[in-house]
């Protein structure tokens, strides 16, 4: 479900007015009007969602969601939804143009017209200079905001925070106790597209970033905010200068995450994990708790619970040793022959 604080829907559709716009046929109530966008598995009623065998991995649990875009070809893996289904053989890419009606104006900068009077705060607040702070912006008690600072319309932050100079923030809650250094850009929209005959057509970035108390960001990091669920970091994380997180992440609580790691859209990171300095994972991958990741390493699949791993690709710590040690032994005789 689309949060409306920070992504106001712009209009609602009649079913039979979006087949109309993308010349699509409709099985079902052409009357029901649509007036949120979800996920599969997270959709409610009133809201219309996407099936594509391909993209979510042949799942066939049920949806909540009053419409659906489905492939033709794959309408037996819908039997028994009791929505209305619009009938296309581009899902995704119907689904991504229609939430961009639905929410146009999710691209578009803050203008900070209407600003936050710092009257209205707690007086143990401090707002440093040149800051650009939405009207509707909620900030808890002992709560110190550095200088050219612009965070935008409805976010949320709680007590005791450390906003240090040039932070941004948008489409965002944080909690309690949380630090975040100079330069960091929070909630921001994550790099999500269809490809649409060689040309990317984008998804609307409608999802929130959730951050946890006793959290510490670096300088110069970026966290974007999901397509269409949310980005989270837990409770207790300690994330380094220079890190990527993509959209939709999640990261348990007490990890630790080192400078210029970048994490791809929809990998979930369980709790304390340890990623070393220039970590790269690929998207949509599970890390299981207690894992830790050595230096420059690729991550290219899931990894188990309490497993400590290396290398490009990943693999066993001892392994990955043992491979190294092989290889220099290898090019050390070559090397002799020559």
């Amino acid at each position: 479900m689309v949060d409306q604080r920070f992504f106001p829907l712009v209009k609602k559709m009649r079913l039979s007015a979006i087949g109309e716009a993308f010349n699509l046929r409709i099985s079902g109530d052409g009357s029901l009007e649509v007036e949120d966008v979800a996920g599969f598995e997270t959709a409610t009623a009133g809201s219309i969602t996407f099936y594509d065998a391909k993209r979510l991995k042949n799942k066939t649990g049920h949806t909540k969601a009053s419409a659906c875009f489905a492939r033709p070809d794959q309408a037996d893996m819908l039997a028994g939804y009791p929505g209305a289904i619009v009938w296309t053989d581009y899902p995704y890419k119907h689904f991504a143009q229609l939430a961009n009606i639905l929410f146009s104006g999710w691209d578009v900068p803050f203008d900070g017209a209407t600003q936050l009077k710092q009257t209205d705060l707690d007086p143990s607040i401090k707002i440093g200079q040149n800051c650009v702070i939405a009207a509707d912006v909620s900030i808890g008690p002992n709560t110190c905001i550095g200088n050219h600072v612009t965070i935008g319309p409805g976010v949320r932050i709680g007590s005791s925070c450390r906003l240090h100079d040039h932070v941004s923030i948008q489409a965002s809650t944080l909690g309690d106790d949380v630090v975040i250094w100079n330069g960091t850009a929070i909630g921001q929209a994550g790099f999500g597209f269809v490809m649409d005959q060689n040309v990317p057509v984008d998804m609307p970035q409608l999802g929130r970033v959730i951050i946890e108390s006793n959290i510490s960001i670096g300088a110069n990091t970026t966290v974007d905010r999901g397509a269409l669920t949310d980005t989270v970091i837990g409770q207790g994380t300690r994330i380094d200068n220079l890190v990527q997180i993509a959209h939709g992440v999640k990261i348990g609580k007490g990890c630790v995450i080192v400078s210029q790691v970048g994490i791809s859209g929809g990998v979930h990171i369980g709790n304390y994990v340890v990623m070393g300095g220039q970590v790269g994972v690929t998207d949509n991958v599970t890390i299981g708790d207690g894992v830790k990741i050595a230096a420059q390493s690729g991550v290219h699949r899931s990894i188990e619970a309490n497993q400590i791993m290396g290398g490009s690709p990943i693999m066993p710590i001892l392994q990955w040793h043992r491979q190294s040690a092989f290889l220099t032994r290898l090019s050390s005789k070559r090397g002799n022959n020559v």
